[in-house]
């Protein structure tokens, strides 16, 4: 049995998360796609189907590439040393140009927002670092280290950072045409998903097998794609 312990955050925490999830929270995320404009490009995604394969894709490269790093850096967000161990871990892992680029470019714009947003000193001396060239600043380093500082709880923190994964990816299609303002509310399908993916994350057991099923069996919700 797994003994994690589930908290809910208080009217501070819950305002922070608030801010934070807003889409006009300046975070660099429409500026990249995480590869959807490239995938339809190049004929990857022509319907829907295809789009919501695409959309759990993306969800399950974040949490299994990407969380392990948000969930060491929020543990380890006092420790700055560890941050930059672990910023240059990610940079070493980070071998596509593209991403590599996108990542960095959205952590320091998390930053510079973050400091701006919370009066914490720490966020303002990784900034620094970053203007010192000491620190490249990647995404999910630096999203960790910022629930960390601001002492949002892990469950939270990783909710919070796939939903950002799943809203950018959702904007790009929709600003690029290919899915409607309408139709991006109603994308049950793959919050149901979403759902079952954040109780694997809680350690819950025997969850991950139903998941998998779910995945497999579960037909997408028919909507029409541009």
């Amino acid at each position: 049995m797994s003994d994690f312990k589930y908290e809910e955050p208080d009217a501070e925490g819950a305002w922070i998360l608030m801010q934070i999830a807003d889409s006009a929270f300046p975070t660099g995320g429409f500026s990249h796609s995480i590869g959807f404009e490239s995938a339809t490009k190049h004929g990857f995604v022509k319907d829907f189907n295809a789009f919501t394969v695409f959309v759990l894709s993306c969800l399950q490269n974040a949490a299994s590439f990407s969380l392990p790093f948000v969930n060491e850096s929020r543990a380890e967000c006092q420790n700055i040393e560890k941050i930059v161990e672990l910023d240059g871990i990610m940079q070493a892992f980070l071998s596509n140009h593209v991403a590599n680029k996108a990542s960095f470019r959205q952590g320091n714009s998390l930053l510079v927002t973050a400091c701006k947003t919370f009066e914490v000193e720490q966020i303002r001396s990784l900034q620094v670092r970053v203007e010192a060239k000491c620190l490249i600043g990647h995404f999910a380093v630096v999203f960790g280290c910022i629930c960390g500082l601001l002492k949002l709880p892990l469950i939270k923190t990783q909710q919070l950072f796939l939903f950002s994964t799943l809203r950018t990816v959702i904007a790009s299609a929709v600003r690029l045409g290919n899915l409607g303002p309408l139709e991006e509310r109603a994308v049950g399908d793959i919050h149901l998903k979403i759902k079952l993916l954040r109780a694997v994350l809680s350690g819950q057991p025997g969850l991950k097998s139903i998941v998998i099923i779910w995945w497999l069996v579960v037909p997408p919700p028919q909507m029409s794609f541009q």
